[in-house]
């Protein structure tokens, strides 16, 4: 369920090869999303840590956490067609809005939630919805 601690976050759409339509997001935590890119940057991880705790994110974090869900895309799949979706864009989200909050409401039967574990990091989380 959504709370306000839960931002700000980076949203991750997956979209329909063809139609381009969005079928999936990842909501990633700060934690998660400056982790994983921090991770595949050459950047300090007392760095990317001090993002965390400013609730921040540079553009070369964010773009490395992008690379980062390009590589995972494969497992996104369009439930109709069973086809791989491809990572359409990465957004730093600074402050919740109405849509958002209707995304953390969805119950368990309509979301994955995955808690994501770096080593030097706290514990962090991915949600997963799909349409």
């Amino acid at each position: 369920s959504f709370s306000p601690e839960k931002i700000p976050t980076v949203l991750a759409l997956f979209a329909d090869v063809d139609s381009q339509k969005v079928k999936s997001v990842a909501i990633l935590d700060l934690n998660t999303a400056c982790a994983l890119g921090g991770t595949k940057s050459n950047i300090p991880q007392a760095k990317i840590i001090n993002m965390i705790t400013e609730k921040v994110i540079s553009k070369t974090v964010l773009d490395h956490c992008e690379h980062v869900m390009s590589d995972c895309a494969f497992a996104f799949l369009d439930r109709k067609t069973r086809k791989s979706l491809r990572l359409k864009s990465v957004s730093f989200i600074p402050a919740s809005f109405p849509k958002l909050e209707v995304l953390f409401q969805k119950s368990p039967s309509q979301r994955i939630d995955i808690m994501c574990e770096v080593s030097g990091f706290k514990t962090g989380y991915i949600t997963i919805v799909s349409s």
